[in-house]
């Protein structure tokens, strides 16, 4: 194909330059909204109650976040039920704890609600209640956006 200059082969090809007005969006990003999810594996191997072996220390917040959903996780089910909850500075993070019988421990239980955090909170997911005998892993996945 040959054409005479840029926008001549644009015009065949149907495609618009980097300067075409129809490619500006004229809104202003905010730094509020923007999807801020967040999976993390809290225990690796048997669950045993504490804050897991992985993160024990909590992950980090880097910036103000609301979160409207925790799912919750395990890697295999053990028996009986398993109460975890997130923390948020090591206070439990009221809304946030769930008791899952064995048929749900390697499936997804989700809660919603609405949490915030704040730059520097650590959040750690807290095993109240092992399941006993106790089946492997944990993992929680929040769903957020910037606040």
């Amino acid at each position: 194909m040959a054409a005479a200059d840029e926008a001549a082969v644009r015009a065949v090809v149907h495609a618009v330059a980097d300067t075409d007005s129809r490619l500006t969006n004229a809104r202003t990003p905010t730094a509020a909204g923007q999807a801020y999810d967040i999976a993390f594996k809290s225990h690796i191997g048997v669950r045993t109650a504490g804050a897991g072996n992985t993160l024990p220390e909590g992950l980090r917040i880097e910036r103000p976040l609301t979160v409207s959903k925790i799912t919750y996780r395990g890697e295999t089910a053990g028996t009986g039920n398993l109460v975890v909850e997130l923390r948020k500075n090591g206070v439990a993070v009221p809304g946030t704890a769930a008791t899952i019988a064995a048929a749900g421990h390697a499936i997804d239980t989700s809660i919603t609600g609405t949490w915030n955090f704040v730059a520097g909170d650590r959040i750690v997911v807290q095993i109240t209640t092992a399941d006993s005998p106790a089946g492997r892993g944990l993992q929680a996945s929040l769903a957020g956006v910037t606040a």
